[in-house]
């Protein structure tokens, strides 16, 4: 008898995007039926709109469909063909309504901060502004109101005094292997 593996549609970019779908690749029971990414134009992550993000290359190189959108239209697409069982965001430039979410597959989230106390965007840069020596990385379900769904994972990354964003982030990518 095969082994079933789970289906998950991977939502992501920026610097957690290309680690936290290569943990699921490495982990080795998910099948990965697609990477959505935002479109090319105007983003801190893709400089010249011809530029592949470091997780579209990877999922290129894994011969996984790219969907480059930030239309929920889209995405509802791409999970009515793909019926994934999960979806998992890892860094993403929207927030999606409740009639998405409410949708067959049940959405994750991995997020920069100590759920339920750091909710919102930019935790981690707030982790720096305030002089925090740590921060959460937060594995939790996705549901209608913002961070607040059921928590199935955490990890604390410790940041030095004379550490900036860029050794808090990296550390964070490590967390996720």
């Amino acid at each position: 008898m095969a082994e079933t593996r789970n289906k998950v549609l991977f939502i992501g970019y920026g610097f957690n995007g290309e680690p936290g779908l290569d943990s699921l690749l490495r982990e080795g029971s998910f099948d990965i039926v697609g990477v959505v990414t935002p479109p090319p134009g105007k983003n801190r992550y893709r400089t010249n709109p011809n530029d592949k993000l470091p997780v579209e290359k990877l999922a290129y190189d894994h011969k996984i469909p790219i969907l480059q959108t930030n239309h929920e239209d889209d995405i509802q697409g791409l999970i009515d063909t793909k019926v994934p069982d999960s979806v998992l965001i890892c860094v993403y430039n929207k927030i999606f309504s409740n009639e998405l979410l409410s949708s067959i597959p049940t959405f994750y989230n991995i997020h920069h901060g100590n759920l339920p106390e750091w909710r919102g965007s930019s935790s981690s840069e707030w982790a720096i502004i305030t002089g925090r020596n740590e921060i959460t990385l937060t594995l939790h379900e996705v549901v209608p109101e913002l961070d607040s769904g059921d928590i199935f994972w955490q990890d604390t990354v410790r940041v030095g005094h004379n550490e900036t964003i860029v050794d808090m982030r990296r550390k964070m990518n490590e967390s996720l292997k």
